[in-house]
């Protein structure tokens, strides 16, 4: 089971994606379930980084918004985020399941 709770940035990046170390500061991401996640969790969930994804959709928005015009693309941070888990740290809690996944679903 996965919550999602906005977060209100108070920064304003020149460059991005920010660090690993600046995106644990930001970014947050809990696990509840009655084992740790596995590799093929990971997959089904929407905070894994798909590299060429994100360098493409910051190229576009760089040349397509006017308020990012000046914004510095960092490939080395973008190579540092790894492929198959999320970019952060993965806060996991022990939560018995006691009824279908599906059921339980929350947005």
């Amino acid at each position: 089971m996965q919550f999602f709770f906005p977060h209100q940035c108070q920064r304003f990046y020149k460059v991005l994606p920010p660090s690993l170390p600046e995106l644990d500061e930001v970014l947050a991401f809990v696990y509840l379930g009655p084992t740790r996640p596995t590799e093929k969790e990971f997959k089904r969930i929407p905070l894994l980084v798909r590299r060429n994804k994100v360098a493409m959709a910051l190229e576009w928005l760089k040349l397509n918004h006017i308020d990012y015009t000046d914004l510095n693309i960092s490939y080395d941070n973008l190579n540092t985020y790894p492929e198959h888990e999320p970019p952060v740290q993965v806060d996991y809690h022990y939560k018995e399941i006691t009824e279908q996944a599906e059921n339980s679903a929350c947005y």
